[in-house]
């Protein structure tokens, strides 16, 4: 399951059904840390980045419509590809900076693609998204984990960074400020 994903090496021990518990009390703090007010430092911009240089991922994932597709399909349009779960209330926060960040890096030929691990499927995350006015057109899913256990997606949100060439060129862990603008530049400077 996606749950075993992200806590696998931590969490040898816990029995499987009692993970995605632990996952949302794992999730509170940083969703309790969103809600305090800050804006971060332009030389702070993506300051949790790993820069990676990994072959485009091999696994088809649902592309909203049914179809099944590779994130090497959309190359050569660099992506912000972020993985989300209705469960992780920092996932949850970050939707409208994602929204944002769509709309101020296309005009620059990139785009975000959201990538829903709900295990509820496209229906149940495709309206989560519509309910709250999310609306970025790279909605992608991914419900059994294959994609994300692929990368090694170990804690939610994880947003990968996809070069032109369909490479992956970075990970981030955790929420991050996506529509501040010294975040926007920075994803720009690192997709160019």
């Amino acid at each position: 399951s996606f749950s075993d994903i992200c806590y696998s090496s931590c969490m040898k021990t816990v029995p499987a059904r009692t993970l995605p518990r632990r996952l949302i009390l794992r999730s509170i703090p940083a969703s309790l840390a969103l809600m305090l007010p800050f804006r971060m430092a332009h030389a702070k911009a993506l300051h949790t980045l790993k820069p990676l240089a990994l072959p485009s991922p091999n696994t088809a994932i649902d592309d909203g419509t049914g179809a099944m597709v590779r994130l090497a399909d959309y190359a050569p349009t660099p992506l912000v590809v972020n993985f989300w779960a209705s469960w992780c209330p920092p996932c949850v926060h970050e939707l409208p900076a994602l929204q944002g960040l769509d709309r101020a890096i296309r005009q620059q030929g990139m785009a975000v693609a959201l990538v829903g691990v709900d295990r509820k499927g496209r229906d149940f995350a495709s309206g989560f998204l519509a309910d709250r006015g999310i609306d970025i057109p790279y909605s992608l899913y991914d419900p059994r984990g294959k994609l994300a256990r692929e990368l090694g997606v170990r804690v939610m949100p994880s947003t990968f960074l996809i070069g032109s060439d369909g490479g992956v060129r970075g990970l981030i862990e955790g929420p991050e400020q996506w529509d501040d603008p010294a975040v926007t530049g920075r994803v720009i400077e690192l997709l160019s």
